[in-house]
């Protein structure tokens, strides 16, 4: 069994230096607890156990914590969430954009760029599901048939996303074989720790 450790670690300069100097392979971390000056102050004034069907982007969350700690937020997609969570009149948004462009070679998960409520998705590609109802997207709907509502929904995701731009062509960079490259020379270990041997 690992050896458990534990420790404090009250600056910058601690946490660099504890990552450089005492993880080892095979470490891991494991983070107990956290003095996170301003979270307390909202603490007591999150509501205690709810459900909500709102839709949340991953920038929300930069945008909360900047609300949190008072910091004037630069120019962002994101919505902060607090009104959300201390019950203090949430203006929920109707539409999610996901810019999605992985490049570390996964075929899980496919590149796109989509607009979505709560019912609906539109890709950048023209592809347009009930997701309500086709979980896994295998049906696209024929957009030269909707109704009245479903032309109005098709339009709202459409102007929200012709806003965000294209997906750059696959392997732009060359990323795929730099990673053969960084891979073949030897420097790293399989978990990316600098081979020191």
């Amino acid at each position: 069994l690992p050896q458990k450790r534990g420790r404090v670690i009250k600056s910058k300069n601690d946490i660099l230096n504890f990552v450089k100097k005492d993880l080892e392979n095979g470490d891991y971390l494991m983070i107990k607890g956290s003095n996170s000056t301003g979270l307390h102050s909202v603490a007591s004034k999150i509501k205690k156990g709810f459900d909500s069907e709102v839709m949340i982007d991953f920038t929300d969350f930069y945008a909360t914590f900047a609300d949190i700690l008072n910091i004037d937020a630069q120019q962002s997609y994101g919505k902060s969430i607090l009104p959300l969570i201390t019950n203090n009149n949430y203006d929920e948004r109707d539409v999610l954009i996901t810019y999605y462009d992985p490049v570390w070679g996964t075929n899980g998960l496919r590149r796109g760029v989509y607009a979505q409520n709560k019912e609906y998705k539109l890709y950048k590609n023209g592809n347009f599901f009930n997701f309500s109802n086709d979980l896994y997207e295998k049906n696209p709907i024929d957009v030269t048939t909707l109704s009245e509502t479903d032309n109005e929904i098709y339009s709202l995701l459409k102007i929200s996303l012709d806003t965000i731009p294209d997906l750059p062509e696959y392997n732009h960079n060359r990323w795929q074989e730099r990673r053969k490259e960084v891979n073949e020379s030897g420097k790293f270990n399989n978990i990316w720790k600098l081979n020191t041997k």
